[in-house]
């Protein structure tokens, strides 16, 4: 008699587990068509995403001098290395003479109107763009055009530049 109450207690056992299984999973399936769904439009959103990031970067491509960096907007004004104090914090164009360049290992300075440390503004290129922009030395003693927002390091403006776009020669 105890074996058939063991059988009946262990049958018990696997009809209620089974029961609460099946229960569960109808519980569940629609919740898992709905991540299926998720699942698909996350993709294609997703899938958009990539091809509206591989059609910028194509526009890039072919618009590379018209690429801002940092997507900074349109310079407030054109204005000249003497009044760059003014402006800190403010995306400007400033136009004059770039009286010194000098680079180290890690840093680049095109210091404008004076040579460092009585210039009053200066473009900055760290090494990692150092290939971006080419070769520095052709702004030396040239009137330039740069494009950028003004920050300060200690005490004194700088922009830093990172896309050769930023500057230019002028005549």
């Amino acid at each position: 008699m105890k074996k058939i109450n063991i059988i009946l207690i262990f049958f018990l056992i696997i009809l209620i587990a089974s029961c609460g299984k099946k229960e569960q999973e109808y519980v569940d399936q629609p919740d898992r068509q709905s991540s299926e769904k998720n699942t698909i439009g996350e993709s294609t959103q997703n899938e958009k995403k990539d091809t509206l990031k591989d059609q910028t970067q194509q526009q890039d491509k072919t618009n590379n001098t018209e690429k801002r960096t940092n997507y900074e907007p349109a310079p407030e004004k054109i204005i000249s290395p003497l009044e760059a104090n003014d402006y800190v914090g403010k995306v400007v164009t400033i136009q004059g003479y770039v009286a010194d360049v000098y680079k180290t290992e890690a840093v680049a300075y095109l210091n404008f109107v004076e040579k460092y440390p009585n210039n009053p503004v200066a473009g900055v290129i760290f090494k990692k763009n150092f290939n971006e922009i080419g070769d520095i030395s052709l702004y030396a003693e040239k009137n330039v055009s740069l494009t950028g927002r003004i920050m300060t390091y200690k005490g004194k403006p700088e922009i830093i530049i990172d896309n050769k776009s930023q500057i230019k020669i002028i005549k």
